[in-house]
């Protein structure tokens, strides 16, 4: 799932008396304690069972979902749970999109949630490979964290991305590439 994105879970609650409530907790990577997200209804689905649907985001981190059902006159409560892995975000700027030949671009990463320390690859698309142009060490920025090379690219158009591995709180994340260009003025 993308950084803050969107989600959606859906659930069945197999023997119910018809519509009901289900309580929904989310307790993200590295809490202690697990917070309440909404209480949703369970429409009857006219099989003896109900089922629901929950749309949220703005996760930052990998979460752990559980959906609670107390139970009825019919059947005991029942719970399960759901580990929703949340990508880093990795977003990728330049000084300058077109250089002339053996001139160098700056270019800029930024991750969140990210970790001063964390590794940031640099990469430029050669055919169908993405070639590793540099590894960065990350430092703490006002939100999330950046990274920073200064890159003379080869000449003619050259596309670049960033890429950051997985953490034990994130997915890996991958930014969206950018052009660069080296041409003659």
């Amino acid at each position: 799932m993308r950084y803050r994105g969107a989600f959606t879970l859906s659930g069945r609650i197999v023997e119910t008396q018809g519509a009901t409530e289900v309580d929904l907790y989310a307790q993200p990577f590295g809490a202690a304690e697990r917070t309440k997200l909404a209480t949703v209804e369970a429409e009857s689905d006219g099989l003896g069972g109900a089922a629901f649907t929950y749309n949220g985001s703005g996760l930052t981190t990998t979460t752990k979902i559980t959906a609670e059902w107390a139970g009825d006159d019919r059947a005991l409560g029942t719970s399960a749970g759901v580990k929703v892995r949340v990508a880093q975000s990795a977003s990728l700027t330049a000084d300058r999109t077109t250089v002339r030949p053996g001139e160098s671009a700056r270019l800029t990463a930024r991750v969140l949630p990210g970790r001063p320390g964390q590794a940031v690859r640099f990469e430029r698309r050669s055919g169908s490979s993405w070639l590793l142009i540099r590894t960065v060490k990350a430092v703490a920025a006002p939100a999330g964290v950046t990274a920073t090379v200064s890159w003379a690219p080869p000449a003619g158009t050259t596309h670049v991305r960033v890429r950051v591995p997985a953490t034990p709180a994130n997915a890996a994340g991958v930014s969206t590439p950018l052009t660069i260009r080296a041409t003659p003025r």
